[in-house]
């Protein structure tokens, strides 16, 4: 349960483990899996939306032009 997220990812990503158990003291305490590390982490980098991709390709489809008659 000390173990910080990273630092279970950094471990998993090293040894190619992809469940470890979690034990306090002589306790198991449950299974940690690399899902449950991608859905706890905000340092894995998430999908983006079509509309992000296409503002990031075409800079300027997010400017306003104002027309007065």
């Amino acid at each position: 349960p000390e173990l910080g997220v990273e630092y279970v990812a950094r471990l998993f990503a090293n040894t190619r483990t992809r469940r470890a158990p979690v034990i306090e003291g002589s306790k198991l305490l449950g299974i940690i899996s690399v899902s449950d590390v991608m859905h706890k982490s905000d340092f894995v980098e998430k999908p983006k939306s079509y509309f992000e991709l296409y503002c990031e390709e075409n800079p300027s489809a997010l400017e306003a032009r104002i027309y007065e008659d």
